[in-house]
């Protein structure tokens, strides 16, 4: 995860010959995973682990200096070697402007320069915590919180340092966040409507109505990748996983998508989760029903290369209509396909430098496999799903979901077997359809009568 570099091309496909020895552009995971100068973490507290953090990440004005991904990008900071020959961080603002542009409390920019980039691009991984929100007019439309003044640390205001959350795929950093009713109450709607969505739909948490989409701004997301197969980037000027057409199943160039439906399932807390390197059984494909993109099914999902021999749960949430304190959230199922040892049941690394450089993943997986010490086997893949909660991207009122969004006939937006009503609230709402069909021809028909 937290490999540091200075990568170059090393090979390119057949017409792109002459962007070898290029820089790609990457530096590591480590530019923003672990807030430092690239020196690896310890426990242990030193001098040397001190001078490592990047304080200024955080604490300096984001006009000046910001690390991450947009550091990066705009020569604020890169990577060298260091008398030692060990690949470090360096900022590339002189000490005078740091000093004067040192803050507090860190501005929005400050987290998005890496927030809004994980997963190796914008906003390829969290949903709708996009680069839309660095540009003032895109976030005043992006979220109804940023156009209202407000930013990161506005709700994430942290304490020592932790900012702690309660998302289901954050459990490192459990902790206590500003809930939707801390500001807009437990009862938020007035009048008649109002009163009716209060009483009934407590069970339905704010976002599930309030983010109708993701990825509704000017970034596309991602819900899937390919591990087991390189795609090259003629501008970026490097290989990277592939993210293919769910459809066609063409490789040759990213496949991204806006206005994604979200999925939507139970959670009160509790979540199920696969910690590297436990021995895990996948499950069959066939029982990995969830709706990837809210519309392609999880199991439909190929490798590029090799077979997919079942399921991993990365996370997903555990809850059931039957606990009474959870609530239907909405999600971004996310899908890797990953290379897998059926002889240490446990997904395989991919050492993504060599990827990225050659576009060799064969070498790049059985470089990952040695260094975790699993055993490599070609062309064996399994799914890795991960559940990812939609919390950002607040809509405004009027671009709420309207009671038909969910509750009619067809099958919509809710999927009401898998959230265990059965078919309930299709017959139920049949019939009240069927009944106010009723009640409007009979008055028709009474009017015409009298009418004669």
């Amino acid at each position: 995860m937290n490999w540091i570099g200075y990568i170059t091309l090393k090979k390119a496909p057949e017409g792109y010959e002459d962007l070898v020895g290029s820089f790609t552009g990457l530096t590591g995971c480590s530019m923003c995973h672990g807030v430092g100068m690239g020196l690896p973490p310890s426990p242990q507290e030193s001098e040397e682990q001190l001078g490592n953090i990047d304080c200024l990440a955080c604490h300096a004005k984001p006009d000046v200096y910001v690390s991450g991904v947009l550091g990066i990008k705009l020569g604020l900071k890169n990577v060298t070697k260091d008398d030692q020959g060990r690949w470090r961080y360096v900022i590339n603002v002189p000490t005078e402007e740091l000093a004067k542009s040192i803050i507090n409390r860190p501005q929005s920019k400050n987290c998005l320069a890496c927030h809004a980039f994980s997963g190796g691009g914008p906003h390829l991984k969290r949903p709708n915590i996009a680069p839309d929100l660095l540009n003032p007019e895109l976030a005043a439309e992006f979220d109804v919180h940023f156009k209202a003044g407000l930013g990161c640390t506005d709700c994430h205001s942290g304490e020592n340092h932790e900012f702690g959350t309660n998302s289901v795929d954050t459990w490192s950093r459990e902790g206590e966040v500003p809930k939707c009713s801390n500001c807009h109450t437990e009862d938020p709607h007035n009048g008649f409507f109002g009163y009716f969505l209060n009483t009934f739909h407590d069970r339905v948490a704010c976002q599930t109505c309030h983010i109708p989409t993701i990825a509704h701004g000017e970034y596309p997301t991602e819900y899937y990748r390919d591990w087991t197969v390189a795609t090259f980037l003629p501008k970026e000027k490097r290989w990277k996983f592939a993210i293919p057409d769910p459809e066609s199943g063409d490789y040759s160039k990213w496949y991204l998508f806006n206005n994604l439906q979200p999925s939507y399932a139970w959670y009160n807390g509790d979540r199920e989760v696969y910690i590297f390197p436990t021995p895990v059984e996948p499950v069959p494909v066939s029982e990995v029903m969830e709706k990837v993109g809210g519309k392609y099914e999880a199991s439909q999902i190929k490798a590029g290369s090799g077979e997919v021999v079942g399921a991993i749960y990365y996370v997903k949430p555990t809850a059931s209509k039957e606990d009474g304190d959870a609530k239907i959230y909405p999600f971004k199922v996310h899908v890797a396909v990953v290379p897998y040892s059926e002889q240490d049941r446990v997904p395989v690394p991919v050492k993504a430098g060599i990827a990225f450089a050659t576009g060799n993943i064969t070498m790049a997986m059985a470089a990952g496999a040695k260094d975790a010490g699993v055993t490599y086997e070609p062309g064996k893949a399994v799914l890795y799903v991960r559940y990812m909660q939609v919390n950002h991207g607040v809509q405004p009122k009027e671009k709420a979901l309207f009671c038909f969004d969910c509750h009619n006939i067809a099958e919509g937006r809710m999927h009401w077997e898998d959230l265990g009503y059965g078919i309930y609230p299709k017959v139920a709402f049949g019939g009240i359809i069927a009944g106010i069909l009723a009640v409007v021809l009979g008055a028709v028909w009474l009017i015409r009568r009298r009418g004669s």
